[in-house]
C-alpha cells in the first residue's frame, strides 16, 4: 500500500470515501456531526490544493502528547468512534462544555 498526499486527481474518489464515511457515522449512531454534505467539495479541493493531511489521528496524538502531559480535547456525543479512540488513549470523559454556537460537546482529559 502506498500512503501519499492528495492530488486533484483523486478528488472524485476521495468525495466517494467521504460519502461512504458518513454512511457509516451515521449507522454506528453519529448522524448530525458531518451532516449529508460535511466536508464540502470546495472544502476537500482547498485542503488538496493546501497540502492539509487527514487521517493522522495517532500520528497527531503522538506528537501532542510528546509536547504536553495535559491535553483536553471535545467531541460530539454521537462521535463513538472518536470517544472510543480517545478512551484507548487513556483520556478520561469530564462532562460537557458547550461551543461557540451554543451546541454541547463531550469533554476529555488526560
Amino acid at each position: 500500500m502506498e500512503i501519499r498526499k492528495a492530488e486533484l486527481t483523486d478528488l472524485e474518489r476521495m468525495l466517494e470515501i467521504y460519502e461512504y464515511a458518513r454512511k457509516m457515522m451515521r449507522a454506528s449512531g453519529n448522524p448530525h456531526q458531518w451532516g449529508d454534505s460535511r466536508p464540502s467539495r470546495e472544502t476537500v479541493v482547498s485542503d488538496i490544493k493546501n497540502g492539509t493531511e487527514r487521517g493522522l489521528f495517532h500520528r497527531c496524538m503522538d506528537f501532542c502528547e510528546s509536547l504536553a502531559d495535559n491535553i483536553r480535547i471535545d467531541t460530539h456525543k454521537d462521535n463513538h468512534i472518536m470517544r472510543h479512540l480517545l478512551e484507548e488513549r487513556g483520556y478520561d470523559e469530564r462532562g460537557v462544555i458547550y461551543v461557540d454556537d451554543g451546541s454541547p460537546r463531550i469533554a476529555y482529559q488526560r
